[in-house]
């Protein structure tokens, strides 16, 4: 009698299983330094030949390494929050408006001015802790990924005497 009854359970079981899977945006890497300029217009600048900021993300393949056609007119929503209550703090877009992603590959990664760019506009962030948040959606604004956060601080400027 038990086993029947997991018998018949096994078809949602399986279906739940497959729902579970991880989204078409398999993997977010955020590279931000632990304290960043205040100012988020300098975050595409260059030091000592190496971008200081930068997001990498990876896409599911379909059959013959083809991308799954779910990134197709992906969107990435990149905005910062206060960490205290989670209130957005800088940032212009929804999931449904963000930039295009434009997925040419598997692997697609923006650094320098193309990642300040996704914020779309400017903020200069008073001293205070942050979260970075990045998350991909579809045309319609359905999450496409999981988010993904990294949090820095804004220091405080010393004066100098």
């Amino acid at each position: 009698m038990k086993l029947s009854r997991m018998l018949l359970l096994l078809p949602f079981v399986l279906a739940g299983g497959a729902f579970a899977q991880t989204g078409p945006i398999t993997s977010i890497t955020i590279s931000l330094p632990a304290n960043p300029d205040a100012n988020t217009a300098n975050w595409g600048s260059v030091t000592n030949g190496t971008p200081p900021f930068g997001i990498r993300a990876a896409a599911r393949t379909v059959g013959e390494g083809r991308l799954d056609p779910a990134i197709a007119n992906s969107r990435i929503l990149m905005i910062v929050r206060n960490t205290t209550d989670k209130a957005k703090v800088c940032g212009l877009y929804t999931g449904a408006t963000a930039p295009a992603a434009i997925f040419g590959a598997s692997v697609k990664e923006w650094s320098a001015k193309s990642i300040t760019a996704l914020l779309g506009r400017d903020c200069t962030l008073p001293p205070g802790d942050y979260q970075l948040s990045v998350q991909f959606f579809s045309g319609k604004g359905i999450a496409l990924s999981e988010e993904r956060t990294r949090d820095f601080t804004i220091l405080k400027k010393r004066r100098l005497p």
